[in-house]
């Protein structure tokens, strides 16, 4: 029997990694937004407006590229897209609150939880990529590479 790697689709496993990260930030900046709320005797954010933030800024992040592999980790990149996605999720959510009449309840919730959002969800992308960086540096998960024609790349080198 051989022994072969067991081999993973890295393009959904990136995927995978970044949506669990950025859920489980967005999870800790809602818990941490009711916790600094109940510390501040202010109301805290409701589940409503919470998850419809969270559903609006998973999707944003998606449709900017967030989720598709990248060949360079470049986080500072990451970071504009994420703030400019939680920006736009609290712009759409005040919004809906406007039009809904709300009144000036959720004003407060929603900036609260976006600021906790963007800190967290960036935090996040940084450290996922930061350890990316370690373990592609040691080795782990790179894939060997077919070169095809490299005998005339090396026979023109080893001529000169």
């Amino acid at each position: 029997m051989l022994d072969s790697p067991v081999v993973r689709n890295p393009c959904s496993a990136t995927r995978f990694a970044c949506a669990t990260v950025d859920g489980a930030m967005l999870l800790l900046a809602a818990f941490a937004t009711s916790i600094g709320a109940e510390a501040a005797g202010v109301r805290p954010a409701s589940p409503l407006w919470t998850g419809a933030f969270a559903v609006v800024v998973i999707a944003l992040m998606g449709s900017r590229g967030l989720y598709s592999p990248a060949f360079r980790l470049r986080a500072i990149d990451d970071v504009r897209k994420i703030a400019s996605a939680t920006s736009f999720a609290a712009m759409s959510l005040l919004a809906l609150a406007a039009v809904v009449g709300a009144g000036k309840a959720p004003v407060d919730e929603v900036v609260r939880l976006w600021a906790f959002a963007t800190a967290y969800v960036a935090a996040g992308r940084i450290a996922l990529y930061w350890s990316r960086v370690q373990a592609r540096r040691a080795g782990e998960g790179l894939r060997p590479t077919l070169i095809i024609g490299v005998w005339a790349v090396i026979a023109i080198a080893d001529a000169e």
